[in-house]
C-alpha cells in the first residue's frame, strides 16, 4: 500500500468515526466530532491534490 492510499483510508476512517462514533460507544462532544471530521476531509483533499499533481 502506498502512502496516498494510507492517507485516503485514514481520512475515511476519521470521517466515519465522526459520523458513527457515538453509535459504537465512543463518547465525544460536538466540537471534537467536528474537528475529527474536518481533519478527515483535509486528509482526503490533500491526497486528491497530490494525485492530480502527479
Amino acid at each position: 500500500m502506498n502512502k496516498l492510499r494510507l492517507v485516503d483510508v485514514a481520512g475515511l476512517i476519521l470521517i466515519l468515526l465522526g459520523f458513527f462514533g457515538s453509535y459504537v460507544g465512543i463518547d465525544l462532544d460536538k466540537n471534537a466530532v467536528n474537528v475529527i471530521m474536518v481533519i478527515g476531509v483535509l486528509l482526503l483533499i490533500i491526497s486528491e491534490y497530490a494525485v492530480r499533481k502527479k
